[in-house]
């Protein structure tokens, strides 16, 4: 199933919203984890602009992929110790946005520009994303 996610600020979760032709535009869960292959980091640069100039946050970017899973939101802490492991285990690079700094997602590190990649696993707003594609 093809989704799109965002970091969703009033429940403190993320947001799982369905690209599929029949549900399209749904969210259909808010999860505390979730991964995602073939995915691509997008950003909407009208709502980027709208967010700078009534300097409020609204949904612009976000995460669009292929579900692999997920971890429902409110689990345990036991529960949220595979994801966890996970996360550190996973070869790739931490991966942030913020629409003061930056117009695209960037890599924690090198502030490099992220548009696709082969997985990402997202815990919270941690998100680390698997080889990483910077267009030429």
């Amino acid at each position: 199933m093809r989704v799109f996610i965002y970091l969703n600020l009033h429940r403190r979760c993320l947001s799982v919203r369905s690209e599929d032709r029949e549900t399209r535009g749904r969210v259909i869960a808010h999860v505390d984890a979730v991964e995602l292959e073939n995915a691509s980091f997008v950003v909407s640069q009208a709502g980027r602009q709208r967010a700078l100039r009534e300097k409020r946050k609204n949904v612009h970017a976000g995460i669009r992929g292929e579900l692999v899973g997920w971890l429902e939101s409110g689990a345990s802490i036991a529960d949220k110790r595979p994801w966890q492991q996970k996360v550190r285990r996973m070869r790739g690079v931490g991966v942030t946005y913020d629409p003061y700094r930056y117009s695209t997602f960037v890599d924690r590190a090198t502030r490099e520009p992220v548009f696709k990649s082969a997985r990402v696993v997202a815990l919270g707003s941690s998100v680390v994303a698997r080889k990483t594609r910077v267009p030429t």
